[in-house]
C-alpha cells in the first residue's frame, strides 16, 4: 500500500513529541543572509553572483516553468524538479505540487529507477530486511 497527502515530510504519527518537536526544528529553520558584496568583488561582480544565486535551482522542488526538451503533449507542463529520498519506514518521490504524470527519457527512467532502488535498500537495511530487483526479460 502507498501513502499519500499534501505534505509527505509531517512527522510519523507513531514519534514521540520530544522527537517531532527535534525533528521540526531541524527542518524548518531558515538561515537568511543579507546579499553582500565579497572582498575584492566589483559591483558587477556581486550583481552577476546574485543573479547565479538567483537562478540557482538546485533545492527546489517543484514545476520550473520551462520545456527544454520541447512539449510531449498539449497538457505538458513543462519540466519539474524532484527529490526521492526517506522518511520514517517509507521510500517517498516529493515532486513539490500536485502532479497527474511524469514523461521522461530513458537515460532518465533508469536514474530514477537507480534512485528508488537505492533509498529502497536503505530503508530495508535500517529495518533488517534485503530488497532485491527483478529485471526480467523483455
Amino acid at each position: 500500500m502507498s501513502h499519500h497527502g499534501p505534505n509527505p515530510f509531517e512527522p510519523p504519527v507513531n514519534m514521540s513529541d520530544e522527537d517531532k518537536k527535534r525533528l521540526l526544528m531541524n527542518t524548518t529553520r531558515a538561515e537568511i543572509k543579507p546579499f553582500q558584496r565579497q572582498e575584492g568583488e566589483s559591483e558587477e561582480q556581486a550583481r552577476a553572483r546574485l543573479r547565479r544565486e538567483l537562478l540557482n535551482t538546485t533545492g527546489f522542488l517543484g514545476a520550473l516553468g520551462t520545456h527544454p526538451e520541447g512539449k510531449l503533449t498539449k497538457d505538458d507542463e513543462g519540466a519539474i524538479q524532484f527529490r526521492v529520498g526517506s522518511e520514517g519506514d517509507k521510500v517517498v518521490v516529493d515532486f513539490g505540487t500536485q502532479v497527474q504524470w511524469v514523461g521522461m527519457d530513458a537515460k532518465q527512467a533508469a536514474e530514477l529507477a537507480s534512485s528508488l532502488m537505492k533509498w529502497a535498500r536503505y530503508v530495508a537495511r535500517r529495518n533488517g530486511e534485503t530488497v532485491t530487483l527483478d529485471l526480467g526479460a523483455l
